[in-house]
């Protein structure tokens, strides 16, 4: 769980290159949190690396949308084998409340550097919540390390998220609009392609897909149409300058886009350009 994919966190940094010590607001995700001082970083695939000009290492940010302390504790222990890492738990992960955990693990990172790491798992017990990772070689490891962690944990807060300006104005553009894409030379052999996203103001979608082949998995739109996959709960938010829109199917499945502009002002899905018109069949 420490080290659990996610996106709300990207952002951080962000603007952070050069503000120390200034608190960093996600309004989206509903999570603020101050870095300590002399802490930078950027973004990496699914994490945010920070390191510090003095203090051998890196802090490794995550999200964790655990809901039970007990459930971070017992994830916690199981270690961490993924992108790179191979992380046994260092002694027993503790409660420290009903929404802080925290351990040690001991292990190697890139395959073959021995390196040791202190962990910090928070939750609002909501579904929102942080996932804390620092660490360094064996042999340099420090309380400075385990401070470091502990000062931007408890700089963390939890709120209810709120529409950034960004993440507004794609909901002013989008919400009760009906995205239609068509294009009678996309399918194979020449067939017809139909995609429709119905964006009700209600907060639900209708999906409605139709070509001629079996598949059409280019940029992520693969779901043949059917009752199953054709409707669900859709979320419009931002990361930094970047937007996105995210289909939650009743089915379980999930399709997320990013969203950008052309050059006339049409909304632009995953590189495709879509129509927009006024909703329908919204409740």
């Amino acid at each position: 769980m420490f080290l659990r994919s996610s996106l709300f966190i990207v952002i951080l940094i962000f603007q952070l290159h050069t503000n120390a010590q200034e608190q960093v607001s996600l309004e989206d995700f509903g999570v603020s949190f101050t870095l300590p001082a002399g802490w930078t970083g950027d973004f990496q695939g699914d994490y945010v690396v920070l390191g510090h000009t003095t203090i051998p290492g890196m802090m490794i940010l995550s999200d964790n949308p655990t809901r039970t302390i007990e459930t971070v504790v017992s994830t916690a222990q199981q270690g961490i084998q993924e992108d790179g890492f191979n992380l046994t738990a260092d002694g027993t992960f503790k409660k420290v409340n009903a929404k802080r955990a925290e351990g040690y693990y001991k292990g190697t990172y890139d395959y073959s550097t021995k390196v040791k790491a202190y962990a910090i798992g928070l939750i609002d017990g909501q579904g929102k919540g942080m996932s804390i990772l620092i660490l360094t070689e064996t042999n340099v490891f420090s309380q400075d390390h385990v401070s470091a962690a502990n000062q931007l944990a408890t700089s963390v807060n939890f709120f209810k998220p709120k529409a950034s300006k960004i993440t507004k104005e794609w909901e002013q553009r989008l919400v009760g609009q009906k995205l239609t894409y068509r294009n009678t030379g996309d399918g194979p052999d020449g067939g017809s392609v139909t995609r429709i996203i119905n964006l009700c103001t209600n907060g639900t979608f209708t999906f409605y897909f139709n070509a001629h082949a079996s598949f059409d998995v280019a940029e992520g739109f693969g779901y043949a149409n059917s009752n199953e996959d054709s409707r669900g709960r859709y979320t419009i938010y931002s990361l930094h300058n970047d937007s996105y829109l995210t289909l939650n199917f009743d089915n379980g499945k999930e399709i997320e886009y990013k969203l950008t502009l052309d050059p006339k002002e049409y909304p632009v899905l995953n590189n495709t350009k879509f129509i927009p018109l006024d909703a329908e069949g919204c409740e």
